[in-house]
């Protein structure tokens, strides 16, 4: 795998590439939440959020461009753990009481179709997917799970997401082949259509 500098070059000077990697580096081990976020997400993120910044930096201050930069991905360094540790509580208050009936239809409650132990269970196999894809979410990045609640809960395609999120679609394609690498490792490509 190329070294950082080499993979911005031209985009980034080496000393912008160094900071963001150190400011990543520092918040990854002081937030418990950025654990099972992939690092060089974590680090584009920051150089996109430093790229739109660097021209609003003043010149004529007594603040270095380092400093200004810093300030910048700490910034947005905060945001994602801010984002992550929201959509953390909102996962937790909307997650189902395993003693809630799965339908309206029927009285089998959820902990009930975990137990059973027929396989072939509609039921069953809609509970394990559920779980599975659950515990894959926290894999992908705060923009990745938004992408995925677009398409799958609103139903958005690909032209709409990004429109909705005001980021490129070129970017999203990008985020798609992570999340499909993350639920292929997790063995649920069939999920997104995959055999």
């Amino acid at each position: 795998m190329p070294s950082h500098n080499k993979q911005y070059e031209g985009l980034f000077q080496p000393w912008e590439v160094s900071i963001a990697v150190t400011a990543v580096s520092r918040q990854k081990r002081k937030s418990h939440c950025l654990e099972k976020e992939d690092f060089d997400d974590l680090l584009h993120e920051c150089l996109s959020c430093w790229q739109l910044a660097k021209y609003k930096y003043d010149p004529e201050s007594n603040v270095p461009p380092q400093a200004f930069m810093l300030k910048v991905v700490r910034n947005c360094m905060l945001k994602i753990v801010r984002d992550l540790l929201r959509d953390k509580r909102r996962v937790l208050s909307s997650a189902d009481s395993l003693d809630r009936p799965l339908t309206d239809r029927s009285q089998t409650t959820l902990l009930e179709a975990w137990e059973a132990k027929n396989p072939t269970d509609s039921i069953h196999i809609e509970v394990e997917l559920k779980l599975d894809i659950e515990a894959v979410l926290p894999r992908l990045t705060a923009r990745q799970r938004e992408l995925c609640r677009l398409l799958r809960d609103e139903g958005l395609n690909l032209k709409e997401a990004s429109a909705a999120m005001q980021i490129p679609r070129a970017t999203l394609y990008g985020d798609m082949e992570r999340i499909r690498a993350v639920f292929a490792k997790a063995k649920l490509g069939e999920y997104l259509g995959e055999k």
